[in-house]
């Protein structure tokens, strides 16, 4: 008798606190649900922006390459163009000294 009025008064002491637990909980829980509801728009614009970032730094960083590849383009051309005027005049100097050998 003594040992179920011991369980039972264990068993109802444990309830008493879980329902404590529960109260507890849900003072905390709340405002920090809140908190967390209240901070999602933050995250939201804050990635937003760094995706922005990240974009504009890409765009840059290809402006940057094709600048690059325009110059190197430009020196190519160049020297093509030097070595076809270089093979012409060439031909034009030896042409031009067969012509006045012939005359």
């Amino acid at each position: 008798l003594l040992n179920s009025l011991h369980i039972d008064g264990v068993i109802k002491y444990s309830r008493e606190q879980k329902e404590k637990l529960k109260v507890q909980y849900k003072k905390v829980d709340f405002p920090i649900r809140e908190l967390h509801e209240a901070e999602i728009p933050l995250v939201i614009k804050q990635s937003e922006k760094e995706l922005r970032q990240r974009h504009t730094i890409q765009l840059a960083e290809r402006a940057i390459e094709r600048c690059e590849r325009f110059v190197r383009m430009e020196n190519d051309k160049e020297d093509f163009l030097l070595s076809i005027r270089g093979q012409r005049h060439e031909d034009f100097v030896l042409h031009m000294n067969i012509f006045e050998q012939r005359l």
